[in-house]
């Protein structure tokens, strides 16, 4: 399974990109698991609860892969 990552930071994409695994996207972003696990699975997180003006948009959605 796939999975497509993009951080938005004030409406500007700042990172897109595939990857094969979950662990991947925690190592790339320097996230836990237990994050990154959250915002694909459309958990609330704490980036999304923070008012911080610049606090990061972060979207993790599986890709089908159709064999």
């Amino acid at each position: 399974m796939k999975f497509s990552c993009e951080v938005k930071v004030l409406e500007q994409v700042i990172h897109q990109s595939i990857y094969n695994s979950l662990k991947e996207i925690c190592d790339d972003l320097n996230l836990s698991y237990q994050q990154v696990a959250d915002i694909s699975a459309k958990r609330r997180n704490k980036f999304e609860s923070n008012k911080f003006k610049f606090a990061p948009i972060i979207s993790i959605n599986k890709i089908s892969v159709i064999v």
